[in-house]
């Protein structure tokens, strides 16, 4: 294998001198070059030379293609011994070398920053998602101008860049068309952005940005988003090719799949139909005797136990293992169509000739397969609530409103497998995503493959790496040395170190020494062979949040393994060596002083100890106008736990007026006031479970009329029960209760429409309408809090 940096230094060379040289690689943007033009007093007398733009790349630099999985397991793809046919993986793993002891974060943003700075998620303000942010530096959501990601450096260098699919890196209160847009994939290095900036979206009904305006996505009924992202790159690396032929161009392929809502068209799901009625412990069996069978783990590597506090398959009620079943099968067949999806891209770049020279860093998923569908769910963010249900409440749920199992993984219904399936996936390695204590949490495969300069290996790379080794490993490749300033910003060191030493030795020592990890409390420290964690203070397959109560960091258990002799951690030696884990805790104690973690439980504050906090609007009264859409529900007015609220309406309407006033959410919960034929209507969506409906059961007055929509909470507590009123001109027209309310956020990338409800309809009702735009007139919408508590027990429709 061989690296750029002679081919690099001598084109510096000779376009640019001495001085300009030692700065341009050092202080990014490269300076302008200087005219060529000799200037006289008269264009007659003038030598007109158009000015040459420098070249800082060789010829021949490699075109670079990252494709990463969102919350695939270690354990899900055929490749490595899962039961998920995994063909481009396949493919690649094949043509390339393959790594099984490469890490992440253990959870989906800090993933992303880690991978795009080459620096600890923490030191880059990427501690915990943009949603839950605070003050604390670590924990902002704000990647820092002294962290440049390296595609900006790359695109100063020459290269088209350009981001699909997931980005989850842009503060959640700049998600709005006044922007600012600096921390959008476009102001962090791209050219071009096609995607969603939240966490989640709708796989047929996406919050889609393209570049930074909002944009709705195709209305054709067989749309998904996994597929318009692909053929949208395959688009552009065409016409990068086209206009720019000589340019090399880097594509960051993120599509948000497999993440949870499981998405995908039942002819997927129907593929793998009755393969997982065994249940999830004989399917981790399985492929735990397959990935020995490959090579793919060491010989000696232990399958770990259940966590006692998970669920048995053989304690599923049998009326309940279909519904199960079910999730799993819809999970498998949405991580089959994403790889299929990739390989449309691994095609044109062979079909275009340019496959030989692209590097493809196929990295199988952002964290562990996840846990937070809890016991199984039609609502996924249930769980991330802290909302309890019962599993019979989903299935009569999904029988009585959705027709029954044909509905998983279609679009009216946001489901997520049980977490013992994320377990089954997580094989041989504890616990799942959100768990940076281990494995299960934070081990992913990765597959490098670039022909022109990495021969085929089956040799699984067994060095310890991390996502933040992505930057480096391409700076070396191309020779390019970090730069000290960009756009005027002193540079903070990577903390990442690079994989090249890898790429033709499979034993090579390995040479990253020491890496930390931190999620949600959940913490670890790696160094020289040797891991030391504690699981924190919460599980993620759980709803239980007892354990922040009186939680305190300094008391937790910590344990200890020796990974040299033992891949899974599957041996806790804490008690045998107190001297070596009290040396690692200390080290993590450094590294986390260090890289901005401290104070440990600061991912809580906000999603926990204070959501008052969270990362909103700081309004407390609005005035809307018609047509006002996609504004972010986190900087939206709040119809949830305790926030009391009063919306005045000035419209005009006639007996037949129809349509969305304003609605905040989607189709798995949300708050939507509406008009049916002259009906006043409004819909609180508590989490698909439960749909609390009033109405004025009759058409209201028409005309210009004034209408209020009050919700009174009873108290200021998570899930508490409310009061909601409808009137017209002053007089009460329908009156119902909110018998248990969501507490912490409706969706995931959803927003605050006017006058239609664009997205995923929080409705059932005018679903097939949606969007339902309003067909009388608005002329303002005024909503306010109102501090307001109390309330008797009304009637109201409850379902």
């Amino acid at each position: 294998m061989k690296t750029y940096a002679n081919l690099l230094a001598a084109s510096l060379a000779v376009l640019l001198c001495a001085t300009t040289q030692a700065s341009a690689r050092d202080v990014l943007p490269f300076p302008e070059p200087p005219s060529a033009s000799k200037v006289g007093n008269t264009l007659a007398e003038s030598e007109h030379h158009w000015r040459q733009t420098p070249k800082h790349l060789p010829d021949d630099a490699p075109n670079i293609v990252i494709i990463m999985t969102d919350d695939a397991g270690f354990a899900n793809p055929s490749t490595f011994g899962g039961p998920v046919h995994t063909p481009t993986l396949d493919r690649l793993a094949k043509a390339g070398i393959s790594y099984n002891a490469f890490h992440t974060t253990s959870i989906c943003s800090p993933t992303r920053a880690g991978l795009l700075t080459g620096r600890n998620h923490h030191r880059v303000g990427a501690g915990v998602i943009a949603a839950f942010a605070s003050d604390f530096d670590g924990y902002s959501g704000r990647i820092p101008k002294s962290t440049a990601t390296f595609v900006k450096v790359l695109n100063y260098y020459g290269y088209n860049t350009a981001a699909f699919g997931k980005w989850h890196n842009t503060p959640v209160d700049d998600e709005t068309k006044l922007g600012p847009f600096g921390r959008y994939p476009t102001g962090m290095g791209f050219d071009y952005f096609y995607g969603f900036l939240a966490g989640e979206t709708s796989q047929y009904e996406p919050r889609l940005f393209e570049n930074t305006n909002a944009i709705e996505p195709s209305h054709d009924p067989n749309y998904h988003l996994t597929e318009d992202l692909a053929e949208k790159a395959v688009q552009w690396i065409r016409t990068s090719r086209t206009l720019n032929p000589d340019k090399p161009f880097l594509v960051y392929f993120t599509p948000g799949a497999v993440h949870g809502p499981h998405q995908v068209a039942k002819k997927w799901a129907d593929k793998y139909k009755g393969k997982f009625d065994e249940g999830w412990e004989i399917l981790r069996r399985k492929t735990f005797k397959k990935q020995k069978e490959l090579g793919w783990i060491p010989p000696g590597a232990v399958n770990n136990p259940m966590h006692p506090t998970m669920q048995k398959w053989e304690d599923i009620p049998e009326h309940q293992r279909a519904f199960q079943t079910r999730l799993m099968e819809v999970y498998a067949g949405y991580l089959e169509h994403t790889d299929v999806q990739y390989g449309k891209i691994i095609d044109e770049l062979e079909h275009q000739g340019i496959l030989d020279n692209t590097i493809v860093l196929y990295v199988v998923g952002d964290n562990g397969a996840s846990a937070e569908g809890g016991g199984g769910s039609i609502s996924e963010l249930l769980v991330i609530n802290s909302m309890p249900t019962t599993i019979d409440q989903h299935i009569e749920v999904l029988n009585r409103d959705y027709g029954g199992m044909e509905a998983l993984g279609g679009p009216l219904l946001e489901n997520m497998y049980h977490h013992g399936w994320a377990w089954a996936g997580n094989s041989p390695f504890q616990s799942t995503k959100l768990v940076a204590a281990h494995f299960g949490g934070t081990r992913t495969p990765m597959v490098i493959s670039w022909p022109r300069n990495i021969k085929p290996d089956k040799t699984a790379r067994q060095q310890f790496h991390h996502v933040n080794d992505i930057a480096p490993t391409i700076y070396e490749i191309l020779g390019i040395k970090p730069p000290k300033v960009v756009d005027g910003y002193e540079q903070e060191p990577l903390d990442g170190v690079s994989m090249v030493y890898t790429f033709d030795d499979p034993k090579a020592p390995g040479q990253k020494h020491t890496q930390y990890f931190e999620t949600l409390g959940s913490r670890g420290i790696y160094h020289d062979g040797w891991f030391a964690c504690t699981i924190g203070p919460r599980l993620p397959w759980s709803t239980d949040m007892s354990g922040l109560l009186n939680w305190d960091p300094n008391k937790d258990t910590w344990e200890l393994y020796n990974l040299k002799q033992d891949y899974s951690q599957s041996k806790n030696i804490a008690r045998e060596n107190p001297r070596k884990l009290e040396e690692l805790k200390a080290l993590f104690l450094k590294e986390a002083a260090d890289n901005k973690v401290l104070p440990i439980g600061a991912s809580f504050y906000t999603s926990f100890f204070n959501p008052a906090q969270m990362p909103s609007s700081p309004l407390t009264e609005w005035d809307f106008f018609e047509g006002q859409t996609r504004i972010p529900e986190a900087i939206a007015p709040k119809f949830l736990s305790g926030r009391s609220s009063l919306a005045v309406i000035d419209a005009e309407i006639d007996k037949q007026t129809e349509g969305v006033l304003f609605a905040v959410g989607g189709i798995s919960a949300g708050f939507t006031v509406y008009m049916d034929k002259g009906v006043l209507k409004a819909e609180y969506n508590a989490m698909t479970i439960n749909r609390y409906k009033v109405s004025s059961g009759s058409p209201i007055e028409t005309g210009k009329v004034k209408i209020e929509v009050e919700t009174v909470y009873d108290r200021a507590e998570r899930m508490a029960p409310a009061t909601l009123t409808l009137r017209v001109n002053g007089k009460k027209v329908s009156q119902g209760r909110i018998e248990r309310s969501v507490p912490g956020l409706f969706t995931g990338s959803e927003t605050f429409d006017v006058g239609m409800d664009l997205g995923s309809p929080v409705a059932l009702d005018y679903h097939e309408r949606a969007p339902f735009k309003f067909n009388g007139k608005i002329n303002g919408i005024r909503i306010r809090y109102t501090g307001k508590q109390g309330g008797r027990k009304l009637q109201g429709t409850r379902r």
